[in-house]
């Protein structure tokens, strides 16, 4: 449940503080100062026309999930609730998945579509009772205070307390798992403050778009993979290969294939090949808790000293100086250039209003048609027209 307006200001009031800071306020400061100071010093109203489909559809998702576990639905009902919500914000709504490439939008909802409806006809259940949406508090110092939502924990036969992230993106990579981690290990503090020993606490995402497949090689091993769920019958192709041959289905053997690549599904396979893979909704851990939460606490500390020394200034020159005082929250071009997916695709506000990125696409625009010294009329770019950004990202 939801804390209201007064149970928030009640919290503020008990622990002396002006601001409950959420992982995702902080976590906008550090993808893009500028838009922070859009949405959370000059609270400007997002005004992008073209909605993203990724924040409505992931939250859907996780309402679906959630109503599972409370009993609000049954497991056979998600498919059909999904594609429900599937045509109201995609065949209705047109939300899309990428603003600048209708190409590569329509290859994303395919795969984001084919992967999802594989997750809930296949999800499997965990044996206990979830606490959904769970109310967390963390205090980082006597000044500084968290709070936020998780989305689902749980507690195992062992005592242990799990945290789960569901997520409906692209599963991170090893070298960028840690750094999408911050807001679950936060939430894994608010359970140590709360009482629950270190070592009774875990977390993890739920890559909802993927399975791990345990595969048996022809020595015995078992290996490992992470499939994206539209392409499980492609994917395992050569494993099953090999096992249709080991049990004499050669004469059979591309009929085999081909129905595993059409239907995306090792049912169709013979049951003894079917036995040598075994597959798993895909949980990632998150290893070494407490010394991220460290490194954490210190970046948390630092970064709001840095955001509430920045509004200071802001608000002495804002009525003086706009331009100056903006230029507290500019983005440097090194960061433009890393964020420029989400800036075309994921937030919000259009390009015209973030000015940084929009000077930034200026100067390469200016670059790209040969102007280095750039040019007093408008720049030649549709803003829904960004497709030869790709080389950036």
């Amino acid at each position: 449940m939801r804390k209201t307006y007064e149970e928030l200001e009640a919290i503020k009031k008990k622990y002396n503080v002006d601001t409950l800071w959420s992982f995702s306020r902080f976590d906008t400061y550090r993808t893009s100062k500028f838009e922070y100071l859009l949405k959370y010093i000059q609270h400007k109203k997002e005004n992008n026309d073209v909605i993203s489909a990724y924040a409505p559809l992931g939250g859907a998702v996780h309402d679906l999930i959630e109503g599972l576990y409370d009993k609000k639905y049954k497991l056979e009902q998600l498919e059909s609730e999904f594609d429900d919500i599937w045509t109201t914000n995609i065949e209705v709504a047109d939300l899309k998945f990428d603003r600048c490439d209708s190409t590569k939008n329509n290859s994303i909802k395919n795969k984001y579509y084919k992967d999802l409806l594989h997750f809930f006809n296949n999800y499997q259940q965990l044996p206990y009772k979830m606490l959904n949406e769970q109310y967390l508090l963390i205090k980082i110092t006597d000044d500084i205070i968290f709070n936020g939502y998780s989305d689902a924990i749980y507690k195992n036969e062992d005592g242990v307390f799990t945290i789960v992230d569901y997520k409906t993106s692209t599963k991170y990579s090893a070298k960028s798992l840690i750094a999408h981690s911050a807001q679950l290990v936060l939430y894994c503090e608010a359970l140590r403050q709360a009482g629950v020993p270190k070592d009774k606490i875990r977390c993890c995402f739920n890559f909802l778009k993927y399975v791990d497949i345990d595969c048996e090689q022809v020595n015995g091993k078992i290996k490992t993979r992470s499939i994206e769920r539209c392409e499980i019958g492609s994917k395992l192709q050569n494993q099953a290969k090999i096992w249709l041959k080991k049990f004499g289905y050669e004469d059979d053997l591309m009929e085999y294939l081909d129905a595993l690549v059409q239907s995306n599904d090792i049912k169709v396979l013979p049951q003894e090949v079917q036995d040598k893979f075994v597959m798993r909704d895909c949980y990632v851990y998150i290893d070494n808790i407490w010394e991220l939460y460290k490194k954490l606490k210190e970046e948390i500390i630092e970064t709001i000293a840095e955001i509430n020394d920045k509004t200071e200034k802001y608000n002495e020159l804002k009525d003086t100086d706009i331009d100056a005082a903006e230029h507290l929250f500019w983005d440097d071009e090194e960061s433009l250039k890393e964020e420029s997916y989400y800036y075309n695709n994921l937030s919000g506000y259009n390009i015209p209003t973030i000015k940084p990125y929009k000077q930034y696409l200026d100067k390469i625009n200016a670059e790209k048609n040969g102007d280095l010294l750039g040019s007093s009329k408008e720049p030649e770019y549709a803003e829904d027209d960004l497709a030869w950004l790709e080389g950036l990202l």
